[in-house]
């Protein structure tokens, strides 16, 4: 467990590499183990190691061999979390269609399990993919149903996240006075966090806020 949060650390802070290294060990501790779900998610979080270190190509063989796991295991909750890393990579691999399809399953298996949080981050991904394919109005509408699910939840990181994202689509709409709103609420509710990821993405808020005032 310490290894693998290490190694989620190192990829929020863009340190694939290293990060593939730490999981490489710990997937081969899960797989002497046969313990199948830890080995799923090592995949998954293998994936995300190598997407960020910029290997689309084998963050696709991670995710296709979780989800083989999940699929042998018929387990829909599996299944729901790793789409999303799934969809995340067709993204890097330069397929927005096929990463907009698997964020939709994942947000539909997620809504049947009742799991409100993972759900919304499904939608978010789906608005950053809409956007991608200048479907600016859907963007809005999935980036605003993820940011009131996090409210709810008092997920605050997430919630600021979520903002920041539909400030973007809304920015794209012309809605700049709305833009600027969520703006200013991502970059209060980011006040509360000091880690590299947060202080990165208030930097990048503070500078289009900026941007928007003049």
């Amino acid at each position: 467990m310490v290894r693998s949060n290490l190694a989620e650390t190192l990829c929020e802070l863009g340190q694939g590499e290293e990060a593939c290294t730490i999981i490489e060990q710990v997937l081969a501790d899960f797989r002497e183990l046969g313990d199948r779900a830890c080995e799923g998610n090592a995949l998954c979080l293998l994936s995300w190691a190598q997407r960020t270190s910029g290997d689309a190509e084998a963050a696709a063989r991670s995710i296709h061999a979780a989800l083989s796991i999940a699929e042998e295991e018929s387990n829909r909750v599996w299944q729901g979390h790793w789409w999303a890393e799934a969809a995340r990579v067709e993204r890097a691999r330069g397929r927005p269609e096929d990463s907009l399809r698997l964020f939709q399953k994942s947000a539909a298996a997620q809504q049947q399990l009742g799991d409100a949080s993972r759900e919304a981050t499904a939608l978010d991904g789906a608005g950053n993919v809409c956007q991608s394919l200048g479907r600016f109005e859907e963007a809005e509408e999935l980036h605003r149903r993820a940011a009131d699910t996090y409210r709810r939840l008092h997920a605050h990181w997430q919630l600021a996240r979520a903002q920041a994202h539909l400030a973007d689509a809304l920015t794209s709409l012309g809605n700049h006075q709305s833009a600027r709103s969520a703006r200013e609420e991502a970059l209060h509710l980011l006040g509360s966090f000091d880690d590299p990821r947060a202080a990165a993405l208030a930097e990048e808020v503070a500078r289009r806020l900026s941007d928007d005032r003049r």
